[in-house]
């Protein structure tokens, strides 16, 4: 496997080596040197062993016969002794012994001026260069490739050629070359017939448009090499096609599908016994297992490869197998395991590689800087760093140096950590690698404000930012738009240290709003962008300043509370018409294990709930910093509040603060963030009093086995209850949502079972359909659509919960209802009871028939169900929140219900024999008059 920018995929090189010639002992061909029968059947021989017996038989079969070719000076078949045995030591991964073998045999060929035998002994040569981490000499043999197909005319070579070149492109970081130089090896395969180098060719292009964000163009490429692959029976590149697509799937969210796809790339490749091209997918099996948090599955799978490369005689694949191992156990918390597995593979010198040699001495130096081993993880990392693989892998020495400025910080060198940054920073720089200048950038500037040294710090960060800034418009899809914002957590946390201190000489207000504004462009401009939906570019992505907001979003009376969690600290800003005040939060950790308490209490219904929780995460949130001057005013402004809005993050999404708020008459409503507040009163909130369109949906299976019978029954309410409401009970196999369209209604509500990812959390989804056959809303497909509803309730479990970005909110189901712009929604924080759930929509939907606002009508439903003794515990009513703009009414019209016409309709009479009666009294008088 490679690793280049951050992915994972099959690279299938040798593979590409083997389809074409596996040894180069196959009969001659017109252009190549002759041998004697017997010359030629050793050769043959040759072969069949490498095939059957493995490298030492191939070594056994050459010993026997080059002695007496040398003596003879027969340079033919003293070449092509030697190549075969070169090629054999390439092809079973000992790369050092072949590599004289090798250069012997070339400098043989073209003495003989056997052009053929040349052009094969350069490939393998490239291949033995590469696996040693010798870049530079394996471009050398491409490039000597390449020039050896075009002045001989041979497009055959020269795609070969080509290809190569590419991929160390790829591996340099220069996506853009080389998918020109993959794109022109394809039509120089086509003119050879090399269907292979084709297909492999439009593999590579898909690779680099996957790296430089075009993603549609890579799964376009990826899909033609699958298709082509299959029709020509060429199994290999079909399953490295179907394993990059599923890495692509991976990387949009959806991970189910992308463990199918690597499944199904390792049968593509055992069904032709293949247990050797079957291991990398089986590895991707690993790793996605891992980033999806099942560590346990993930080491199964590891353990199950190691035995089968055992088996096979596979020793070479067993050092990347114990550092993948090693990595999931530190992501297991056993460091100790780590370690050993780290060794264990390192022992392994007669097979260890040096990309594995690197990367195993890395999870090493992390293992033992877990258990405050600083010194003799720092000599690890650095034993990294100077290897000669990653002096020639500029992706690999960037991974290095970040391992070791990580210790050094850990161990509070940070001047030492900030020059390790730094120099990996200008390397990457200059490759033009964006992910990793941003990465590295932002942590020169942390490393150098932890040293104290501030005005140096500062210039690091501000080119971080504008990194961050133009690269955001690169990419399409959303999804990638995430990651890349998620990996500036750490420049916006050093950022926001860095303005609270500097300059000295400004006013601490004045420090304090710039501190405001700049986190804004953190928790905004995501968000902003994914309401426009993949592919469109905000006109203006300006995030809302503070001023703007106290001038034009909030309102009398109302408080806005704007939260970031950061590594070492936090921060909350309240934010009135005319005040701001700045309470500073302990780092993650310790916001965490202040939550996690509150949690608990929540989490056991049977239990009686503890003030005192209250008390203890208040107590667990809050510090003081000596740049920030104390809020001591912050209880009265809150207590004061006739309104709340806050925009929480990272832990604090799961605090419900109903449980502070509700009580006093004050309902908090969430917001993403400050500027998507003020753009939805930006928008004017105009009411439309036409009767509203709802569409109810209800989801049958309660992702268990069983059903959802209190969901169906809600809908059914809603339906007899409401004018308007077409209500879906989706069991059938048929049309989805029972052929409605959600962007036709002005209500949405959807009672159903939820499945939330918490490591792609665009994959989080509403489970409708028949229990045996659920269908999946997921919540990246409504995000990218666009809604005019006015209100989403979501009356499902965690609905309102999944992974979070820090700094840019929870990320999941509601979000994708607020991306597709819908301005509030309902939804739940923890799982919810089936019964309970049904009474909360009942209450909450007659609430807002009264003419309540969304923000009113669920407090006062919240109120309702505490009052009630079997729901008056906070698991029953405080997970209920409405993010967005709560201020809103619906006109929710009642429905005539049989016994309700049937009042009307005798009233009706009633009223028509009154006023029949009168005619008839009004016509008497007349009649009287006129007599």
């Amino acid at each position: 496997m490679r690793v280049v920018g951050g992915m994972t995929w099959r690279c299938g090189r040798l593979g590409l080596l083997a389809a074409a010639f596996v040894l180069l002992a196959g009969p001659v061909t017109a252009d190549e040197a002759v041998l004697t029968p017997p010359q030629q059947a050793i050769l043959d021989s040759l072969q069949t062993l490498n095939n059957t017996s493995g490298v030492d038989a191939v070594a056994a079969l050459v010993s026997e016969h080059l002695p007496g070719a040398r003596a003879d000076d027969d340079s033919a078949f003293v070449m092509r002794l030697v190549g075969a045995r070169g090629a054999a030591n390439t092809f079973h991964r000992r790369p050092i012994q072949a590599t004289g073998d090798l250069l012997e045999a070339i400098d043989l060929a073209t003495t003989l001026g056997d052009s053929v035998s040349v052009a094969r002994l350069l490939l393998w040569l490239a291949r033995a260069y590469e696996v040693q981490g010798r870049h530079d000499e394996s471009t050398d043999c491409y490039r000597r490739l390449t020039t050896l197909g075009r002045e001989s005319d041979t497009a055959f070579y020269e795609a070969r050629g080509l290809v190569g070149l590419a991929w160390d492109l790829c591996l340099g970081g220069d996506y853009a070359t080389a998918e020109s130089l993959y794109a022109r090896a394809g039509t120089l395969a086509i003119t050879a017939g090399d269907s292979f180098t084709v297909l492999w060719s439009r593999n590579g292009q898909g690779i680099c448009y996957w790296n430089l964000g075009q993603l549609a163009r890579a799964d376009t490429a990826f899909a033609t090499a699958r298709r082509e692959g299959r029709r020509t029976g060429i199994s290999m590149v079909e399953a490295a096609a179907v394993n990059n697509h599923a890495g692509l799937l991976e990387i949009l969210g959806r991970p189910g599908e992308a463990l199918e796809g690597y499944r199904q790339s390792r049968q593509l490749n055992l069904a032709s016994a293949d247990v050797r091209e079957a291991f990398p997918a089986g590895m991707n099996i690993a790793r996605c297992q891992q980033q999806l948090g099942q560590l346990d599955a993930s080491v199964s799978t590891i353990e199950s490869l190691i035995a089968e490369c055992t088996e096979a005689g596979y020793r070479d694949l067993l050092p990347g197998s114990l550092e993948h191992l090693a990595q999931v156990r530190l992501d297991q918390g056993r460091p100790a395991l780590a370690a050993r597995h780290a060794r264990a593979g390192l022992a392994m010198t007669d097979v260890l590689r040096p990309r594995s040699e690197l990367l195993l001495n890395l999870a090493l130096a992390g293992a033992l800087a877990s258990q405050d081993s600083f010194a003799a993880a720092l000599v690890v990392a650095e034993r990294a760093t100077e290897s000669s693989f990653a002096r020639g892998d500029l992706h690999m020495r960037a991974e290095a140096a970040v391992t070791r400025g990580a210790i050094l910080t850990a161990s509070g060198e940070h001047a030492r950590a900030a020059d390790v940054f730094a120099e990996a920073a200008l390397d990457v720089e200059a490759a033009g690698l964006v992910y990793q200048q941003l990465s590295l950038k932002s942590r020169v500037g942390e490393a150098l404000l932890l040293a104290g040294r501030s005005e140096a710090a500062r210039p690091w960060l501000m080119d971080a930012l504008l990194v961050w800034e133009n690269t955001r418009t690169l990419p399409d899809d959303p999804i990638w738009r995430e990651r890349r914002s998620g990996s500036a957590q750490r420049m916006f946390e050093a950022l926001a240290q860095l303005t609270l201190v500097y300059p000295e000489d400004d006013l601490p207000h004045e420090r304090m709003r710039r501190c405001f504004d700049l986190l804004q462009h953190y928790k905004a401009r995501t968000l902003l962008e994914r309401t426009l939906g993949p592919g469109r570019e905000l006109a203006d992505p300006r995030p809302v300043t503070l001023r703007e907001l106290q001038r034009d979003a909030l309102r009398d009376g109302e408080v806005f509370l704007d939260c970031y969690v950061g590594e070492r600290h936090g921060l909350v800003f309240a934010v009135t018409r005319d005040t701001m005040l700045l309470q500073p939060l302990r780092g993650r950790d310790a916001v965490v294990a202040a939550v996690d308490v509150l949690q608990g209490q929540m989490d056991h219904p049977d239990r009686p709930f503890s003030i005192t929780a209250l008390a203890s995460l208040a107590s667990g949130l809050t510090t003081r910093l000596e740049s920030v001057p104390t809020a001591d005013g912050l209880p009265d402004l809150l207590t004061g509040a006739s309104a709340l809005v806050w925009s929480p993050d990272d832990a604090l999404h799961r605090v419900p603060l109903a449980l502070f708020f509700d009580e006093i008459g004050v309902a908090p409503v969430r917001t993403p963030s400050a500027t998507f507040l003020a753009n939805l009163r930006r928008g004017g909130g105009s009411q439309n009093q036409d009767p509203l369109r709802t569409l109810a949906l209800a989801g049958a299976s309660d992702g268990a086995g069983g059903t959802l019978d209190g969901a169906a029954r809600e809908v059914r309410w809603l339906a007899r209850r409401y004018a308007g409401v077409d209500a879906v009970i989706d069991t059938a196999r048929g049309l989805p949502l029972g052929g409605h369209d959600l962007a036709d209604y002005d209500l949405l509500h959807v009672a159903a079972h939820t499945e939330v990812d918490a490591q792609r959390p665009w994959s989080s989804a509403l489970i409708l359909g028949p229990v045996d056959e659920p269908r999946r809303m997921l919540a990246g497909a409504v995000a990218e659509q666009n809604l005019k509803a006015r209100l989403a309730v979501l009356t499902s479990c965690n609905s309102a919960s999944s992974a979070v970005l820090s700094g840019e909110g929870m990320l999941g189901l509601a979000s994708g209802f607020l991306s597709a712009g819908i301005p509030a929604v309902v939804a739940t924080l923890w799982p919810v009871d089936d019964r309970h759930a049904e009474q909360f929509s009942r209450r909450f939907y007659d609430e807002l028939s009264g003419g309540h606002t969304a923000a009113e009508a669920l407090q006062r439903t919240r109120a309702w169900l505490r009052s009630r003794p079997e729901t008056e515990h906070p698991y029953h009513w405080a997970g209920y929140v409405l993010v967005g703009e709560g201020t809103r009414s619906l006109p929710l019209v009642r429905q005539r219900t049989g016994f309700t016409i049937w009042i009307a309709m005798a009233g009706a009479v009633v009223a028509a024999v009154i006023g029949a009666v009168a005619r008839r009294r009004r016509q008497r008088i007349s009649v009287k008059a006129r007599v």
